[in-house]
């Protein structure tokens, strides 16, 4: 399968809900980077050289939110290469398991770095230290880590390229590459990247969302925004999601494929199971 991949420079911070952790209020603020980028920064990469190529015109009555019409396309992914092998990420386990032939393998895993810098405020009238403010990032370090997607669309990507990626404009080299990935149709799925929903789980842990009648059988459902509007200078809205690492079984057959609210600009992408090794009790929803 020939993937999009980026393959970061330096230690990267890829944010959940906004520029910094919504939950938090008071004169301290932190930014905490997840260990995978959202959709939309995929997106938006790839919308900007759209744009910079002239092959999609900027369209002022678009829904801010709808990254679709720039992307002129479709995405799938991450999938993970570490030293050229397969993974997946976990966000309840905070770790990436070894994918191989429609199986998970959560005996070997990889972790990634943390590093953390504090910041201050500044009085850019005065020019002077804002006594009492203070922030921390945390960054993560993704070194022989690649993040690969499947980019169905007009973009030609020629050769390789450093583009912004994440918060704080990190870099990162992107360029094409053949990735041999197992996507033989199974009624079971593993989450890779945050699935988007609306409405209420029922009591069996099933909801249905476009059409598409989702069991959740192991998992965590959490808040994901949908990144910054550049142009319009203001947060896009923020939904709940099953998280990456979730098993679901669909009332259909799937393939690599996304699902879901925004799934053509990647939400919601799964792979197909067959197994998970050890073997583990369904119905663990957190």
């Amino acid at each position: 399968m020939q993937l999009i991949c980026f393959k970061p420079l330096e230690p990267t911070l890829f944010r959940l809900h906004g520029e910094f952790d919504i939950n938090l209020k008071g004169p301290y603020s932190r930014a905490e980077s997840l260990n995978i980028p959202l959709p939309s920064t995929i997106a938006g990469i790839i919308s900007t050289i759209n744009i910079e190529n002239k092959t999609v015109n900027l369209d002022e009555s678009k829904k801010e939110t709808d990254q679709s019409y720039t992307l002129n396309g479709n995405l799938w992914g991450p999938i993970v290469l570490y030293s050229n092998i397969t993974y997946v990420y976990n966000y309840l386990k905070n770790k990436f398991f070894l994918l191989s032939n429609g199986t998970i393998d959560k005996t070997k895993s990889i972790e990634t770095k943390a590093t953390t810098r504090i910041g201050i405020a500044l009085d850019e009238k005065q020019r002077v230290t804002k006594e009492g403010y203070i922030y921390s990032v945390t960054f993560r370090d993704f070194e022989n880590m690649e993040f690969c997607y499947r980019y169905e669309g007009k973009t030609e990507i020629i050769g390789e390229k450093v583009v912004k990626f994440g918060g704080e404009e990190r870099a990162a080299k992107m360029y094409k590459k053949e990735v041999q990935i197992n996507c033989e149709k199974s009624r079971k799925a593993y989450v890779i990247s945050p699935l988007l929903i609306e409405g209420e789980e029922k009591d069996n842990f099933e909801i249905t969302v476009n059409n598409t009648n989702i069991k959740i059988e192991q998992g965590v459902i959490y808040s994901v925004g949908l990144g910054f509007n550049v142009r319009l200078k203001k947060r896009k809205p923020i939904y709940r999601a099953i998280m990456p690492g979730s098993i679901i079984e669909l009332d259909r057959e799937a393939q690599c494929e996304s699902i879901g609210l925004y799934s053509q600009i990647g939400y919601g992408s799964i792979v197909p199971l067959k197994s998970i090794e050890p073997k583990q009790e369904s119905n663990e929803l957190q």
